[in-house]
């Protein structure tokens, strides 16, 4: 019979080790939300496992000012005014680990805010589990179901929050595995809601501090070329889950595209310079990523790719968006038939 039995050592034990029968609060995380208010600003802050997978969201009340609620229930109340809306994370068991973002206060003017956050590597059972509470709570409505009302509205931006981290997680997770680097996500995260006044779907997160890839080969090269990557790869990502989640025609997250247009524009200049050698007219052009873009579009274009797929491909706001690159090809076009004709009259 196998017997089971308790270690409480180890050979390479250092010190003395401490049983825990909760984690004390010097190694818990904690998030802290500060927004205007009145008489006194909102200073909030809760532990990761007070807030994880419930519902966190800001947006006006009955009090006809932004109330921020944790399941609906109300633990603080903003002012109508203008602003900066900050949250802050931090790892307490983890120096130096504390990230910031602010941005602008007047995003809960527009709709409901979301605060959403992810601790660790995620899995896309988060999002199926968001899904899960959103059929209960429509279930449990019946007939006089609101999918404007705070609850179900804000399972629908938890469902697209995890659904893109399960991705950045799968993403960094195969790029760890082909350059021989571990990632190590300490968190993700920020708010998301839908635009109500301009009708688009948003995402404010940080994504500079919170991985990072640790080269198994006690190296830099490899782990600098995954963070690069990581950075353009997330950006199309970004679009892809919105569009495939929502249906979205807008997708607005500054703080990505910040990180991946460096990233974007180093490989493009790295290639520029080496392409140079054989091709010195490079280097009296400006290359810039858009007209990369530019480029690959009239590419599809002309190889037959219709003009619905290519604006889904763009990520243009309608199909009618795509004109200008038709326009083009058209003009591409004549002037080859006339330079056909201008060769075969020559004598």
């Amino acid at each position: 019979m196998l017997s089971l039995s308790r270690v409480t050592s180890h050979p390479n034990q250092t010190g003395t080790p401490t049983d825990w029968t909760d984690i004390p609060n010097t190694h818990r995380t904690e998030v802290r939300i500060q927004f205007p208010g009145s008489p006194s600003n909102v200073d909030v802050m809760r532990y990761s496992d007070e807030i994880y997978h419930k519902r966190l969201t800001l947006a006006f009340g009955t009090s006809g000012n932004p109330e921020l609620k944790l399941d609906g229930t109300t633990i603080a109340t903003g002012a109508y005014t203008g602003g900066t809306i900050t949250y802050t994370v931090t790892h307490n068991a983890i120096s130096g680990s504390a990230e910031t973002r602010t941005d602008d206060y007047g995003l809960a003017f527009n709709g409901m805010v979301s605060f959403a956050f992810s601790f660790g590597p995620c899995s896309k059972e988060a999002a199926e589990y968001h899904k899960r509470v959103q059929n209960e709570l429509i279930r449990a409505a019946g007939g006089s179901v609101n999918y404007g009302s705070e609850p179900i509205l804000a399972e629908t931006n938890y469902m697209q929050f995890f659904t893109y981290m399960a991705l950045i997680s799968s993403v960094s997770d195969a790029l760890g595995r082909i350059r021989k680097c571990a990632p190590i996500h300490r968190h993700h995260g920020g708010f998301c809601g839908y635009n109500g006044s301009a009708q688009y779907f948003y995402m404010s997160m940080t994504l500079g501090g919170s991985l990072k890839f640790s080269d198994l080969d006690a190296g830099v090269s490899n782990e600098v070329a995954c963070m690069d990557a990581y950075t353009v790869l997330v950006n199309g990502t970004e679009g892809m889950t919105t569009r495939q989640q929502l249906k979205s025609d807008y997708v607005s997250s500054n703080s990505i595209m910040e990180s991946a247009m460096p990233s974007v524009r180093y490989f493009l200049n790295t290639h520029i310079g080496a392409a140079s050698d054989t091709c010195p007219s490079l280097q009296d052009k400006q290359v810039t990523p858009f007209l990369l873009r530019h480029t690959a579009a009239m590419q599809l274009l002309q190889s037959g790719m219709n003009r619905e797929t290519l604006a889904q491909w763009l990520g243009l706001e309608s199909v009618a968006s795509t004109q200008p690159y038709l326009d083009a090809n058209l003009a591409i076009k004549k002037q080859q038939i006339r330079n056909r004709r201008t060769s075969t009259e020559s004598p």
